[in-house]
Parts: C-alpha cells; sequence; structure tokens
C-alpha cells in the first residue's frame, strides 16, 4: 500500500498542476483565453482603474501564500469605493462594462471578503487605487489557499471604477483529470479503489484537504 500510496501521490501533483496548464482541458484553454483577454486590454485596465497605472492589479497564485501587507492609507491615485463584490468567473458573458454590473452574481467564495476586513486598517466606503486592489486580492488568495483552494485565482477584471463598486473575480481551479498507477509488485488496485478512496471527481474545484482525504483512504 505505500508503494501504491507514493505513487497515487505523484499522479494528484500531476493533477494540481494539470488544473491549472492543462493545454487539453477545457478550464486551462479558458485561463489561457483569460490571460490573453487581459494582457490586451491592460492599457484599458489602467486607464479606467488608474490614469498613470504601471502595476498590474492581478494577483495569481505562485504556489504559496504571500506575506501580508497593511491596506494603503493615503494612495495618490485612487477611486472612491463603497462596495466591495467577489463574483465567479463565466465564459460565457462579457461583463467588463459598467452596464453589465447589475448582473453580477455573488460567487460561491464570497465567504473569503471577510479576509479583508481582518486587519482592521480596511473599512468601506474607502479610496482605492492599484496597490490596494493588489492588498485585497492578496488577503482573498491567501485566504483561499487556508481553506485548501490551492489552484483557484482572484483576479480583478476590466471595469469602471466610476460605479463606486470593485468587483474581483474568482476562477476556480478544478480537477482535470484523477490517475492512479498501482507501482506494487504485485499490483492490486482496480478503478473502483480509486471511486472509493476520493472524495472528489473530475471537473470538481481542487481541494488539497480532498487529496489528503484520497490519501489516507490509500493507507
Amino acid at each position: 500500500m505505500k508503494n501504491l500510496s507514493r505513487s497515487f501521490l505523484s499522479s494528484l501533483l500531476f493533477i494540481s498542476s494539470f488544473a491549472l496548464a492543462a493545454p487539453s482541458s477545457p478550464n486551462a484553454n479558458v485561463e489561457k483565453q483569460i490571460d490573453a483577454k487581459q494582457q490586451k486590454q491592460q492599457a484599458e485596465q489602467d486607464a479606467a482603474i488608474l490614469a498613470q497605472q504601471t502595476q498590474s492589479a492581478n494577483v495569481r497564485l505562485e504556489g504559496e501564500k504571500e506575506a501580508s501587507r497593511g491596506f494603503p492609507q493615503n494612495e495618490a491615485q485612487c477611486f472612491p469605493i463603497n462596495q466591495l463584490v467577489l463574483t465567479d468567473y463565466q465564459a460565457e458573458e462579457e461583463n467588463s462594462s459598467a452596464s453589465s454590473l447589475k448582473l453580477i452574481q455573488p460567487s460561491q467564495f464570497s465567504w473569503a471578503l471577510k479576509s479583508v476586513y481582518a486587519e482592521r486598517d480596511f473599512a468601506l466606503p474607502a479610496c482605492i487605487g492599484s496597490e490596494g486592489i493588489n492588498v485585497l486580492l492578496r488577503r482573498i488568495q491567501n485566504r483561499l489557499i487556508d481553506f485548501g483552494y490551492v489552484t483557484t485565482r482572484v483576479v480583478v477584471e476590466p471595469q469602471d471604477l466610476r460605479s463606486g463598486m470593485l468587483v474581483l473575480t474568482v476562477i476556480p481551479g478544478k480537477v482535470g483529470r484523477i490517475q492512479l498507477q498501482d507501482q506494487s509488485a504485485i499490483p492490486f488496485a482496480t478503478r473502483g479503489t480509486l471511486w472509493f478512496a476520493m472524495p472528489m471527481a473530475q471537473g470538481d474545484i481542487l481541494n488539497i484537504r480532498n487529496i489528503e482525504q484520497g490519501l489516507e483512504n490509500l493507507k
């Protein structure tokens, strides 16, 4: 079983990478399209958020949590924000215009918004600029990692902050494939072994806690 567990761990590590980078996965293709869109619209985003912003406001998962920073209180260039919304990315919708704000649906991860207030240095209404946006994104991203969503990302898409609303978008990292390789001297694993051991399936949002539970079940 130890060989099987080690082999299975290798396969699961492949899954984590696959969820973000596998070219054949529909989710990976969507993320590539998002990246291309963000690069193409970077200039527009900068103009809409801050006149001379040079730092991207997107936070991408680097494998582990980033150090928390205090929320900047006096940014030279900022917009008055009275509402902060976390929404899930939907590929079929183009929601970058101000007219679509009324269609925004709360994210299934909206509970992570509480993290922006944890340091007690931020409250709404607030004047938020590029540095402040990055701090908020980092806090939410770290909160998701704390809860096991290590391949889920939080980004800010182009939007008109003159509306008084800041919308942050969650891109869930999903399981692309689960593969079991039994390298024991006498292989005994069957298709049912994986089905009974893993508390997740292809297409589910990847959570490291489920991977850990699956490894425990294989011992």
